[in-house]
């Protein structure tokens, strides 16, 4: 992957887990890696969707983000969240699966993200 593809910055978080006493793991989500912005290309994977959830609109998109493969990348799972920072805002990038290599030549990771979903 050429250095001039990976344009966008994306910051990792990963939830601080606890127990709130019924089973279920609650927390904050906290910045891995000391806040390090990480050079990423992010592109839509697909149409944005509308549904319906409990009577209510509901509206995602589905994207695809390329990382440079390094220690960092290596550590982030589908348990953790990828942060878009943009001049304009941020957005939350909810990460669906495992991250893979698609060529094989451990150069890059591809991430499959979902934005506008509950976390």
């Amino acid at each position: 992957m050429q250095a001039g593809a990976l344009r966008e910055r994306v910051r990792a978080e990963r939830r601080a887990a606890a127990n709130d006493g019924y089973g279920n793991m609650e927390g904050a989500f906290a910045a891995l890696f000391g806040g390090t912005l990480l050079p990423a290309k992010i592109r839509p994977a697909s149409q944005a969707r509308d549904g319906v959830l409990a009577a209510r609109l509901q509206g995602s998109v589905v994207y695809n983000v390329w990382l440079r493969q390094d220690s960092l990348s290596r550590q982030i799972t589908p348990d953790d969240r990828l942060v878009w920072v943009r001049p304009d805002g941020e957005t939350i990038l909810n990460i669906r699966g495992p991250a893979v290599d698609p060529d094989g030549m451990r150069s890059e990771l591809q991430l499959t993200c979902e934005a506008g979903v509950a976390t």
